[in-house]
């Protein structure tokens, strides 16, 4: 007979960074234009600064929860939304945005990293929608 993760277990592994992530999801747009325009005060510039590094650590996050899911026998009830999830977590924690945007605490300015930035704001409005539909588990 298999064994099965109960939902909670499943869930429990999302449920650690979703948060994190629905923070970063909503201060994106705002952060891209502290990136671009610099920050009035030096709140707002410590802000950008705090963003960045959000962004950096939710790709690793995401392969995190990939890494986990796969060491679970995921019930035929979550199967489809873990691969749903899996997706767009794939899709986030496959551009290392330390490599592509530098180490510092600002992204730099090249073509390479605006494209994965602007890759990831796509991105996240697929997490976001993702998240929605675990939020009877969470």
């Amino acid at each position: 007979m298999v064994e099965y993760a109960t939902e909670n277990q499943v869930a429990s592994v999302i449920a650690e960074y979703e948060p994190k992530w629905r923070e970063v999801i909503e201060e994106s747009t705002e952060c891209r234009f502290l990136w671009v325009l610099g920050g009035s005060t030096i709140a707002e510039e410590i802000h950008g600064d705090v963003c960045f590094m959000q962004e950096k650590t939710i790709g690793i996050t995401a392969q995190l929860v990939l890494r986990d899911w796969e060491a679970l026998n995921v019930p035929e009830s979550l199967q489809s939304l873990v691969t749903d999830t899996s997706t767009v977590l794939r899709e986030i924690g496959r551009g290392d945005l330390k490599t592509i945007c530098g180490e510092a605490s600002r992204p730099v300015e090249t073509d390479e990293c605006n494209s994965e930035l602007a890759g990831r704001n796509m991105l996240y409005s697929q997490l976001e929608s993702s998240l929605n539909k675990w939020s009877p588990y969470l």
